[in-house]
């Protein structure tokens, strides 16, 4: 599926080969940047599928799929009380669901905070008809999604419950940023969910979804950090910023195919000019 889509949308082939030739250009031949090209495709795919393999199957199925290493971190970070940032990425992002079910199944409470109220995985009227003859649940109820339109409220609701916010540090959608060197390039990434660890105190666990997938799909949980209100505070976050961003780098460069921001058209060169757009284009879901 992934190959056939690989072929029969080439502007989006097309978009995806342009910036994996701008950052491995001078490494790659021509031939290899097409089968990074053609994995990225294929990657998606077999996500996909195992995202909607998942609901359907034990937590023993679910971690011999998708296997978590660290989790000793995020119990660390909920034994201080003021709830935790799980920090994902775009890298396999959308395997990291997987792990929310997982996560929730072992009784974590996991809440996801989505940009629209609308139901990003609903299902169709057959899914209807078969989750009531099985009684499972929907997508939403299985990653505890709460629907916050990027709200702090209830991201602060959640962090003042101890409840783990699960949320991406490589995402645009942001009034703040900081410029990080990523990939050769001076770029700025936002600042959100760390300036939501600075104002309540509440520590950050970042997790990476490293390894293609699905064989050498896995997803590491680093050790928690907290970011400093005090004096030093901006200096504090700056470099919580650019300790993430240097981690995701590394990730990325080990696993080209699997960043989802290469479907964005010369995605470098968007993030750069990103804070001069307005607001509105910022907080826009579609943008």
């Amino acid at each position: 599926h992934g190959r056939v889509r690989y072929w029969r949308r080439p502007k989006e082939a097309e978009t995806v080969r342009r910036n994996l030739t701008t950052i491995l250009g001078d490494n790659k031949s021509p031939g290899e940047i097409v089968t990074l090209t053609r994995q990225f495709f294929e990657y998606q795919e077999i996500r996909s599928l195992m995202l909607a393999i998942a609901p359907g199957m034990s937590h023993e199925q679910m971690a011999e799929m998708v296997p978590v290493d660290g989790i000793e971190h995020l119990d660390a970070a909920l034994d201080q009380g003021k709830g935790v940032i799980l920090l994902a990425s775009h890298l396999n992002s959308v395997c990291v669901f997987v792990v929310v079910m997982m996560l929730r199944r072992r009784g974590y409470d996991v809440r996801v905070a989505l940009p629209t109220k609308v139901d990003a995985w609903a299902p169709t009227l057959l899914r209807r008809v078969v989750n009531r003859l099985s009684g499972e649940a929907t997508m939403r109820e299985l990653i505890g999604g709460f629907y916050g339109q990027f709200n702090i409220r209830p991201i602060v609701r959640s962090l003042g419950e101890n409840a783990v916010v699960l949320q991406t540090g490589d995402g645009w959608h942001s009034a703040r940023f900081v410029e990080v060197e990523f990939l050769g390039r001076l770029l700025p990434f936002a600042t959100g969910m760390f300036g939501v660890a600075q104002l309540t105190g509440a520590p950050v666990v970042p997790v990476f979804g490293v390894g293609a997938p699905p064989d050498e799909l896995c997803f590491i949980m680093d050790e928690p950090f907290t970011v400093d209100n005090g004096p030093q505070g901006e200096e504090d976050l700056r470099a919580r910023v650019t300790a993430y961003v240097n981690r995701l780098e590394r990730h990325v460069l080990e696993n080209m195919a699997c960043w989802q921001h290469w479907l964005i058209e010369d995605t470098l060169d968007t993030m750069a000019q990103w804070t001069h757009q307005s607001l509105a284009t910022r907080y826009s879901v579609e943008s």
